[in-house]
């Protein structure tokens, strides 16, 4: 988690200094209402197109699966923390990439980028926390939830549900959408 996390503050900061460029800066005021949604809209599209299509090629690429991606599935059960588990380089591919690819085409307000950056971490760690839980209102906006993900860490799911952090949405185009099946972790109260 730390490692996306300072990716993640890098882009921030990257952003913040090419703002700063254009004549941006602490100061500079938000845009408009319309112009924020766009910005989280077009990077939520462009860091899922991103992290869809080189997830999917870490499954695909046997090398890449081995050396790298394995990492992350030597986990079975997902649990909140191990959304960040991975591989240096799988975290520099996935996480830091698809930030930068946010900046260069959307070139977002640097306090949208923070925004941006910040759900999609909060997003992440909430698709592996392993519970669908009735009261996170994060996994009733899509359908890209715990429950998705957690198909997808299963031995029979590894072809399937590469999506993250937002939509599934490439999960359908790209043919490899899974519906997947009842929750077995819902949020029960504890009894004892």
């Amino acid at each position: 988690m730390l490692r996306s996390l300072v990716g993640s503050e890098m882009c921030i900061r990257d952003r913040y200094e090419a703002g700063q460029a254009e004549g941006m800066d602490a100061h500079t005021p938000l845009p408009s209402v319309a112009e924020c949604a766009w910005q989280l809209g077009a990077g939520m599209l462009v860091m899922d197109f991103w992290l869809y299509w080189v997830h999917r090629l870490m499954h695909v690429n046997r090398f890449m699966y081995r050396h790298v991606h394995s990492w992350h599935h030597r986990i079975h059960a997902p649990y909140a923390f191990s959304a960040q588990f991975n591989h240096p380089v799988e975290g520099l591919i996935l996480d830091t990439l698809s930030g930068i690819l946010v900046l260069v085409l959307v070139r977002p307000h640097p306090v949208m980028a923070a925004a941006l950056f910040s759900l999609a971490n909060v997003k992440v760690v909430d698709d592996h926390c392993g519970m669908e839980l009735w009261w996170d209102p994060l996994q009733r906006i899509s359908s890209n939830n715990a429950r998705f993900h957690d198909f997808h860490h299963m031995p029979k799911g590894a072809r399937f549900n590469f999506s993250q952090p937002f939509f599934a949405l490439w999960d359908r185009i790209g043919g490899t959408y899974h519906e997947p099946p009842p929750c077995v972790h819902k949020d029960h109260r504890a009894t004892s």
